[in-house]
């Protein structure tokens, strides 16, 4: 018998009897057939924790996400969450936790029918490169040629998808998360927008900024290259309760701070709340003039909206969006949020005006857009140019 790389594998669910019902019964059939159970291996108590002890000394033994103490012990080598989208969130911290002595793998399935939304927002944002060094995949029900021979052609399925609302069929069914359909940028897509788009020292950078005077909120500056026909949101700083002298020395500590030479602000930055304006400390402080002009709020939406959509002589919308930039992802509704009560940026659903939260770093972008390149669909009015 070859050695394994596992010898402690935690199967976690919301309960135990869900666990011994379920996903622990379907691995004890499996083993038994297989014959790999030591002798007397298997514990299958009525109530709490379930294991199984294999012939090479690996040992699979049941969590519930309802007895947190229970996820304490020897750190897991492996461990697999079931219907993880049932899990409160900080059942998944605790669980990255109990992976890290060990560097172990944590796999997570289940539906996004009624899931918690931290799991909707992390399936998005392991779609593409990220900082987890994690992937996400969907499996539609259909995947399933013993259930559904037909495929996505099968009666039944077909049946569910005239029956059922779009959204319903492709969460239930479809196994894709479900945007709200009150979402202020719904043309917003993880495949389409976001991947590995880093910064280039060649190229300048000009910043957008959101002072974020309003609470709860955050101080958002994006940091943009034009490369080869297209603008690129590169980076982002976004954090909550700064000042803009806080900022200023945040961009210049940054690895693009030193091709800083210009950038658009909120028309709000020419207020004087205190002493100077955000203006005059971003020009003072560093050496960065800030351009700004009055945009309406739904002609600013509109504008990064058309810059969101894909060319369809191109395949590829006019702006990138780097995986690093949480907060840009967050507003668009394809990740959690980078600070505490941020969230997408959504619209009322009585009056469908836009509600003014959760859109610090996409309402910089739009007035940087604006102003840089007017309201036109078209050609971009001036490229970003090297002040030397």
């Amino acid at each position: 018998m070859h050695t394994v790389s596992s010898s402690l594998i935690w199967l976690v669910g919301m309960t135990y009897d869900r666990m011994r019902d379920y996903e622990f019964s379907y691995i004890e059939d499996n083993v038994g057939k297989l014959n790999l159970v030591a002798k007397n291996g298997i514990s299958k108590p009525r109530h709490g924790a379930c294991d199984i002890e294999l012939i090479n000394g690996c040992k699979i033994v049941t969590k519930s996400a309802d007895d947190p103490e229970g996820l304490g012990g020897a750190a897991p080598d492996f461990v697999l969450g079931c219907e993880a989208g049932q899990f409160p969130y900080d059942v998944y911290l605790w669980l990255r936790g109990r992976i890290a002595e060990k560097r172990a793998k944590l796999t997570m399935s289940g539906t996004f029918s009624g899931a918690a939304s931290w799991y909707h927002d992390y399936f998005k944002m392991w779609e593409v490169p990220n900082d987890d060094d994690a992937r996400s995949f969907s499996l539609p029900s259909w995947s399933n040629l013993h259930v559904y021979p037909g495929g996505r052609k099968d009666p039944e399925i077909k049946k569910q998808e005239r029956d059922l609302p779009s959204d319903v069929f492709n969460e239930k069914l479809g196994g894709r998360p479900c945007t709200p359909s009150n979402i202020v940028l719904p043309e917003f897509r993880h495949k389409i927008h976001v991947g590995n788009y880093p910064f280039d020292p060649n190229l300048p950078v000009e910043v957008c900024v959101d002072p974020g005077y309003r609470a709860p909120g955050a101080y958002a500056v994006g940091a943009l290259q034009y490369k080869e026909g297209q603008l690129i949101l590169i980076d982002e700083i976004y954090l909550p309760n700064y000042t803009s002298e806080d900022m200023v020395l945040m961009v210049h500590q940054s690895p693009w701070g030193r091709s800083v030479q210009r950038g658009v602000i909120d028309v709000a930055g020419r207020a004087h709340p205190a002493s100077r304006s955000a203006i005059e400390v971003w020009r003072d402080d560093g050496d960065i003039q800030l351009d700004s002009r009055k945009v309406g709020e739904e002609d600013g939406i509109n504008t990064l909206r058309t810059w969101l959509k894909v060319n369809p002589l191109t395949g590829k919308p006019k702006i990138l969006i780097n995986h690093t930039c949480h907060g840009f992802i967050a507003e668009c509704g394809g990740g959690p949020s980078p600070v505490n009560g941020g969230g997408m940026w959504l619209r009322d659903p009585n009056t469908h005006k836009p509600i003014d939260a959760n859109n610090h770093i996409t309402k910089a972008l739009a007035y940087y857009i604006v102003n840089r390149y007017g309201y036109s669909t078209n050609r971009p009015k001036r490229q970003l140019v090297r002040v030397y």
